[in-house]
């Protein structure tokens, strides 16, 4: 399948909602059955978030192949399932998400080699429940597989789930939202100041790139607030009215990472995550505090988190993360 597909250039902006040309991962989308589709992707080798330690390598983390999928999801619903990329032009809502990571392709620069070819993928996508409203398709069901181009193996496999809403009809939603919250009706984009999280505790370089502030433990349980910067360019590619399911994604992982550093024998850059189930349950407003309450579930080889986030005593989100240390992962991808 990998030859079928084109690599030489991203696909348009507006069919993968991306703004900027950077932020393209995916390069071509071949139909090859009734709601069964093949398309390309390429890893980053600089990217924001995706790979902040650019000059010694990179892995695909949990966090860019759901991109990747996230990006497939919207090709796929304009190309074949009849949702306008422009007018009239739909709000996406993530709903479900199941991740699984199974096999780590890390690309580590040596003196010896130091410069590494670009990482093709190979993403198999099968749309496995259609809903409609009327006559028109209001949301979709995904199953993805992502395969390394040139191994053949199988790196993730990723379900999603989505729904989407006419552009109007959300604007009038929002409105009556904000009204029901006793919110102003513009909603104020925040520049928030810099957490004061370490990096070294949620597995991150750059401190701009910390979502989660204020996080300490309390009576049994782990806390923090979530606070998204609107002019983060990997966070909030176009301007947005709300704190959307990646952006909560990653807040989530750099939680599960503070709360795995509780413990000072645990070093964040020594665990990966491999696995996140979650549910999206209401819209996360930018103005108002996100709350996420979090604690370690699972104390195996593989140790789970449970993480929730809360918004005026409302679920906004639910989480369950899957971490496993990078040795344990490596030595199973190369058994495989």
């Amino acid at each position: 399948m990998h030859n079928m597909l084109s690599y030489e250039q991203p696909l348009p902006r507006k069919l993968v909602h991306k703004w900027s040309p950077e932020q393209i991962l995916l390069t071509d989308c071949i139909q090859t059955a009734e709601d069964e589709f093949y398309l390309g992707a390429i890893l980053p080798r600089t990217h924001v978030l995706y790979c902040e330690n650019y000059l010694h390598g990179y892995e695909a983390d949990i966090q860019c192949l759901v991109e990747i999928c996230r990006q497939a999801c919207f090709v796929t619903a304009h190309h074949y399932y009849d949702v306008p990329v422009s007018e009239p032009s739909f709000q996406f809502l993530f709903q479900k998400l199941n991740a699984r990571i199974h096999s780590f392709l890390t690309k580590c620069c040596t003196p010896e080699s130091p410069v590494t070819n670009p990482v093709e993928l190979v993403v198999k996508c099968c749309v496995v429940n259609k809903r409609k409203r009327g006559s028109n398709y209001s949301g979709l069901n995904w199953t993805f597989s992502v395969f390394d181009a040139a191994g053949g193996e199988v790196m993730a496999t990723i379900e999603i789930g989505q729904t989407w809403v006419e552009k109007g009809l959300w604007l009038n939603y929002r409105d009556i939202m904000r009204r029901d919250r006793e919110l102003p009706q513009k909603n104020l984009l925040p520049t928030p100041a810099a957490s004061e999280v370490s990096p070294l505790r949620v597995n991150r370089k750059d401190i701009r790139n910390i979502l989660i502030h204020r996080a300490r433990r309390e009576a049994g349980v782990f806390v923090a607030d979530l606070q998204a910067d609107a002019r983060h360019p990997g966070f909030f590619d176009h301007a947005i009215d709300h704190i959307y399911a990646m952006v909560q994604l990653e807040a989530s992982r750099q939680f599960a990472f503070f709360m795995l550093t509780d413990d000072p024998s645990y070093a964040a850059d020594d665990y990966v995550i491999t696995g996140c189930i979650s549910e999206y349950l209401s819209v996360a407003e930018f103005d108002v505090p996100v709350t996420l309450t979090g604690r370690r579930t699972g104390h195996s080889e593989h140790i789970e988190f449970s993480v929730s986030m809360t918004q005026q005593n409302r679920k906004v989100s639910e989480f369950t993360l899957i971490m496993i240390e990078k040795r344990i992962s490596y030595e199973n991808s190369r058994a495989s």
